[in-house]
């Protein structure tokens, strides 16, 4: 994984904030392993395959002062009777 990108565990979820520097496109491969589990039968069995899945994730540098440039919308709600 690029330094800026990291794997939560416990949300299995990929998480980060890129610089300016890491722009670009990186090619990334997720694996799950599949742990085994032991039945009464005194063997070990596999519930699931092993796989993984490759993808480009590409960082771009965003214009934040385009974004910015707009006017806010701000809308009210009436107050209760």
């Amino acid at each position: 994984l690029p330094s800026w990108l990291w794997f939560n565990d416990t949300t299995r979820s990929l998480s980060g904030v890129p610089f300016t520097e890491d722009e670009g496109t990186s090619l990334l491969t997720i694996k799950a392993h599949c742990k085994q589990k032991f039945d009464p039968t005194n063997s070990y069995t596999s519930e699931c395959r092993d796989s993984s899945h490759s993808f480009q994730l590409e960082v771009v540098r965003y214009l934040w002062s385009k974004m910015l440039s707009y006017d806010p919308v701000v809308e009210s709600l009436p107050e209760s009777a």
